[in-house]
């Protein structure tokens, strides 16, 4: 869960937000959780299977589920060390 921004002021979500830009007025009174509550849920599966010691292959399937939006994320690799 995490507060999503709400007007021209930062929240802290983002780390690229300037500090001395925040609403002055929340310094002795903000709260945990500001703003509209957004709820997101990760599953996420990773396997990785080694066939000796310089090759080996991972995947995985991450699903991102939250109030804007549904996302399926597949990652597939292969690795070699010589």
């Amino acid at each position: 869960k995490h507060g999503e921004s709400e007007g021209d002021y930062p929240i802290g979500s983002d780390p690229n937000d300037n500090y001395s830009d925040r609403d002055r007025a929340f310094d002795d009174v903000t709260y945990f959780l500001m703003g509209n509550i957004i709820t997101t849920r990760t599953f996420e599966v990773k396997v990785d299977y080694r066939f000796s010691n310089t090759f080996w292959i991972w995947g995985g399937v991450e699903t991102i589920q939250s109030e804007a939006e549904d996302n399926a994320i597949i990652h597939l690799g292969v690795r070699f060390d010589y």
